[in-house]
């Protein structure tokens, strides 16, 4: 019996999978208190869902190509917020082109926008979750690199406890905010 609990706390503590690997570089400039960084999302060359961007969001609706940039703004607002607040004491981020001690430029890859039915009707928190795949390069402000990290097929949830009308801006948002905790906690690991 005491075997048995014991194996219950161990698996209960177990580490959570990362998905944010070190490339090259010092990722514990996410830690510096004081210091900001104007953060840029970059669209080029992404896949949705095995589509080129513009093809997968003409294939879905007129609507869909017509909001992908008040979408994408809103995703980087989302991430923006939850990362300032999940780094108090370390990096924080303003909106591209403001005045900043770094740049850190997200270059998204790859995205499943999840599914609406998963999210709702899942077991799971992270059912229905959108996946993204991405590079993160922090870099000063002459061009020179900082650290490279690497996103792999980071899963969010799917909806959180409150969000009945989950939809794909919202699961984005949440993959985004766990890529967040994600960099943040391996900056403050390596620290």
């Amino acid at each position: 019996m005491i075997a048995l609990l014991t194996f219950v706390a161990t698996v209960g503590y177990a580490k959570k999978k990362l998905n944010v690997n070190v490339v090259s570089g010092d990722v514990s400039v996410v830690c510096q208190e004081g210091k900001t960084a104007a953060v840029e999302f970059n669209y080029d060359d992404l896949i949705i869902e095995g589509k080129p961007a513009q093809e997968y969001l003409a294939n879905q609706s007129a609507n869909h190509l017509k909001d992908w940039p008040e979408d994408n703004r809103k995703v980087a607002t989302f991430f923006l917020e939850k990362w300032n607040e999940k780094n108090k004491d370390g990096l924080q981020l303003l909106e591209k082109g403001a005045k900043a001690d770094y740049k850190m430029l997200i270059h998204v890859t790859y995205l499943d926008l999840g599914s609406t039915a998963g999210a709702m009707w899942g077991l799971k928190r992270t059912d229905g979750g959108c996946i993204v795949t991405a590079t993160i390069t922090i870099s000063d402000q002459r061009g020179n690199r900082i650290c490279k990290l690497q996103v792999n097929e980071l899963k969010g949830d799917g909806q959180k406890f409150w969000d009945i009308g989950t939809n794909e801006v919202n699961r984005r948002s949440y993959a985004y905010e766990k890529m967040a905790k994600q960099v943040i906690g391996l900056a403050k690991e390596k620290k």
